[in-house]
């Protein structure tokens, strides 16, 4: 076996592991052995949300089942496959038992989308209709109906989420070219939903008024990309993720369900303000280039991880989290009556949170 063929089987053998004994960690987690990061959910994981947690077992589990379905094809039938293939259906088999008990509907959507763009990749769109066609209609009219039940699942935050991409949208629209900086976008988040609800309270209808809030995250990485940097940022990057997944689907790549997931679950959660999915996308990126190309993954594997590191030290979460570790101390000096070095404290908040309070 060759160094790069041995390095490529590593990382997927990690990425496999990881995603079992995350795994494992929630089933722990909901029979009660172990206590979930955050007492309000029953299973997290690793994480403090189980959104997250679950958008991440479903990028594995995608990446695990591509696997399973392409490396046939070009694998030796040699004991190293064998292996390989062991490990990745017992990720399966964990992966897709705590997925749905995640309740994460978008990592379901993520993990949905990126198998059937997987298995069509394999077997040719045109020819499993023509060949199975009662099944083809079948499959179809299911995920058509189940459209309306994942949205009724969890009403209020279907119609949260909606709200918030409506105020991303006119956030982008307020700064298009030049954004408004990685570290301000819920700052200017909350300067747009004041601006609408000011404007347009006669027509906002009262479940709007109900549902709005102060999130902490865009709740769309490509629209929060251009709340920082602006809208052709937004555009270069959903071109640049859409190039990169179909390769990855031509080439037959394992990582093609992965990416896909990942791409797909950033569409309606945060994913890029945890460094689980850095450290995943990083993964990602270093074994999807072989061969001659083996050193532009490498290169590539660094500048992601590189990057993601500095976004999470100086991007927009960072900030929030020292406005709360502001708002406690001023709020502290309110209470003593120190009204001046309290607003001190307070104040400078306003450049980074949309949070009033």
């Amino acid at each position: 076996m060759n160094l790069k063929r041995l390095v490529h089987n590593i990382l997927f053998v990690s990425l496999c592991i990881w995603g079992i004994v995350e795994s494992v960690l929630g089933i722990f987690q909901t029979v009660g052995i172990c206590a979930p990061h955050n007492l309000i959910f029953k299973l997290t994981g690793s994480f403090d949300n189980p959104g997250p947690y679950g958008g991440l077992l479903a990028c594995i589990a995608s990446t695990a089942i591509a696997f399973l379905l392409f490396e046939n094809e070009s694998s030796p039938k040699d004991n190293e496959t064998k292996y390989l293939r062991l490990v990745a259906t017992v990720c399966c088999c964990f992966c897709l038992i705590v997925v749905p008990a995640t309740r994460s509907r978008t990592a379901w959507v993520a993990l949905v989308c990126s198998l059937v763009a997987v298995f069509f990749a394999k077997y040719g769109f045109r020819r499993w209709v023509s060949r199975y066609p009662k099944l083809s209609i079948a499959s179809f009219v299911i995920i058509v109906l189940s459209i309306p039940g994942l949205f009724l699942m969890k009403k209020e935050s279907a119609l949260g989420r909606l709200h918030i991409w409506h105020m991303d949208f006119l956030t982008v629209m307020d700064s298009p070219w030049t954004g408004h900086g990685i570290s301000k976008i819920m700052a200017a988040y909350g300067r747009t939903q004041e601006f609408f609800f000011r404007e347009c309270m006669a027509d906002a209808s009262p479940t709007v008024i109900r549902i709005a809030g102060c999130p902490e995250y865009p709740f769309n990485e490509y629209l929060g990309l251009g709340m920082a940097l602006g809208f052709p940022a937004m555009i270069v990057s959903i071109i640049v993720v859409s190039i990169f997944s179909i390769r990855l689907l031509k080439e037959h790549s394992a990582y093609a369900g992965g990416m896909i997931s990942l791409s797909i679950f950033s569409l309606a959660s945060y994913p890029m303000s945890l460094l689980q999915f850095w450290i995943l996308l990083a993964i990602i990126v270093a074994s999807s280039f072989k061969s001659s190309s083996a050193w532009v993954g490498v290169v590539s594997s660094f500048l992601v991880l590189v990057g993601g590191l500095l976004f999470l030290k100086y991007g927009y979460k960072s900030k929030i989290e020292e406005c709360r570790e502001s708002y406690t101390y001023g709020y502290s000096l309110h209470k003593l009556s120190l009204w001046e070095d309290s607003n001190k404290e307070l104040i400078p908040a306003f450049e980074y949170s949309c949070d009033p309070m």
